[in-house]
């Protein structure tokens, strides 16, 4: 192994271990070009829309083999609409991170900085950058009459 440090030897004889393991590696979750549709039993009131940043860990919180997905979820009526906008190993959501303010409601960390907005009839999710333009990765349109989303409820500190 001439050329390898005593830790890149290190690093590559236990890497070369847990493949013959059969260690799988960690897969990033599928990210959504579209919102996906569901319908609530409980619907929220007339006039009446919710947005949040969720995590999607598919109920394997304990698996070190798939990564957490960033979802923007938002809710009006009976409808539920939820796109996957990232997929990272440590995401990061909380009042802390900012949002609540100026139609930014929420800020979350996923291998970037993600931040969700509203206004103008829409609700935006953005990866922001801090030199450049931000990417736009969801852009959901809410109904007629809804002018912005708000959090819901429960997620306010």
């Amino acid at each position: 192994m001439g050329g390898h440090s005593s830790v890149g030897r290190l690093a590559l004889s236990y890497a070369t271990d847990a493949a013959s393991a059969g260690a799988s590696p960690i897969r990033s979750r599928p990210v959504d070009g579209t919102p996906r549709r569901s319908v609530l039993d409980t619907g929220l009131p007339p006039g009446i829309a919710e947005a949040s940043f969720q995590l999607d860990t598919g109920g394997d919180q304990g698996s070190a083999t798939k990564q957490a997905g960033l979802e923007v979820v938002v809710r009006f009526a009976r409808v539920e609409l939820r796109q996957t906008v990232a997929s990272c190993d440590e995401p990061a959501l909380g009042s802390a991170l900012g949002g609540g303010s100026n139609g930014l409601l929420e800020v979350a960390l996923c291998g970037a900085e993600f931040w969700l907005t509203t206004g103008d009839g829409k609700v935006i999710a953005k990866r922001h950058a801090e030199q450049g333009s931000d990417l736009e990765v969801a852009n959901i349109q809410l109904p007629d009459g809804i002018v912005q989303a708000t959090r819901p409820k429960d997620s306010m500190p």
